[in-house]
Parts: structure tokens; sequence; C-alpha cells
């Protein structure tokens, strides 16, 4: 039953949900930040052809966004879990097995949306002009190569969350969308010319750059102790 006396304010469970939250709240609110400032970027290169080419990519794109966000989920409550249980190898490898998964999964549906792009513009904007159908399909086929790298940004980044290591996520987030994509996007369409060719090659070239980063540094940090400092922590 709840009482005055059983209601108690613990300022270290408040600052440590903080400290895991805070992180995360701030890579998704930069990264949307970038989003937006992209949008600008490609209706100043590409017009109205342009916008209708990212906005189909978006939307296909999301269909890769959910199975690789439900892995993220699953897998890091079952590293959290294990590293509760002391069973450190397991948070491991249930890390590097999720991170084979998203990439093997989410290269098929590559291989499918690179194969098929005219089928699927057409399924999401039936009538499109004809600069619009080729500059969606070009852009299909450019995202199709980074998606086994988007399936592993996301796992890479569940052990880290599950870890408790959310800073992890947001520094490499800051750097995929502010240190790769915007800069690529901007300079390479709007200073170099390249037009919408930079902006579709920095969503992909961004997603593979964040892939290989948070690949090395997990494979540094867990062969370092991340996991066992975690799993102390958590008894603690």
């Amino acid at each position: 039953m709840l009482s005055e006396r059983s209601f108690v304010v613990d300022a270290s469970e408040i600052r440590a949900v903080f400290e895991v939250g805070l992180p995360t709240a701030v890579q998704q609110g930069t990264n949307q930040i970038v989003r937006l400032i992209i949008v600008a970027v490609v209706f100043a290169v590409g017009g109205v052809a342009g916008i209708a080419a990212y906005t189909v990519g978006a939307r296909v794109a999301s269909i890769a966004f959910i199975p690789a966000q439900g892995l993220q989920q699953a897998a890091q409550s079952i590293v959290g879990q294990n590293l509760g249980a002391k069973k450190l190898d397991r948070a491991k490898r249930t890390t590097w097995l999720g991170v084979r998964l998203a990439a093997i999964g989410l290269g098929v549906i590559g291989v499918i949306q690179w194969l098929l792009p005219v089928v699927l513009t057409e399924a999401f904007v039936p009538e499109l002009s004809p600069e619009g159908l080729a500059l969606s399909v070009e852009y299909l086929r450019i995202l199709a190569y980074g998606y086994p790298a988007l399936g592993a940004i996301y796992l890479f980044q569940a052990g880290f969350n599950g870890a408790s290591r959310t800073k992890v996520s947001m520094y490499a987030s800051v750097v995929q969308y502010w240190g790769v994509r915007l800069p690529i996007a901007a300079v390479g369409g709007l200073v170099l010319s390249f037009g919408m060719h930079a902006v579709f090659w920095a969503v992909t070239l961004s997603n593979i750059a964040a892939a290989v980063g948070l690949g090395i540094y997990f494979y540094h940090s867990a062969n370092t102790g991340m996991f066992r400092r975690a799993s102390a922590t958590a008894a603690d």
C-alpha cells in the first residue's frame, strides 16, 4: 500500500535515469535537425523533383527501419538482462549475432529495392514527373548500398545502450549526421555542383561510416572490459 513513508525520492536513481536517457534524447533531436536542414539543401539543389525523390526514398527506407529498430530494442534488452545475470559472453554474442541478422536482413531488402526501384516508386507516388521518377530510382538504388550498414548501426548501438553507454550512440550519431552527411550534402550539392548525387550519396556514405566506426569501437570496448564494468555497476 502506498504511503507517505514509502514514497522516497532517490537522487542517485534520478541521476542514473538522466545519464542514460538524456543522450538518447539529444541524439534523436540533433538527428531531426540535420534532416530538416538537408530537406532545405534538397530543395535548393533539386527543386520539386528533388524533394519528391527524397520523400520517396525516406518512405521506402522506413520499411527497412522498422525491422532494424525492432531488433535493436530486443537486442539491447537481452544484453542488459545478460549483464545483470553476469553472463558477459552472452551479451557480446547477442550484439554480434544481431549485427549479422540485421545486416543480412536489410541487405536482402536492399537487393529487392535495387532491382525494383520503379515499382516501389510508383507504389508510393503513382504520378511523378519523368525527372522526379528518374531521381527517385537513382536514390533508391544508392540507398540500397547502405542498408547492411544501417542494420549494423542499430545493433551496435543496441550493444552500447544495453551496457548503459548511450553517450556512445549519441556521439556516433552526431558524427554521422553533422560530421559526414550534412557536409557532403551541402558542400557537394551547393558548392561543388554535384547536385542531387551528392545528397543521395551523403546518406549512404554516412551510414557506412557510422557502421564502420561503431563496429571498430564496439570490438575494442567489448574486449577491454565494457561489459564487465556495466555488469558490476548493475550489481551495485
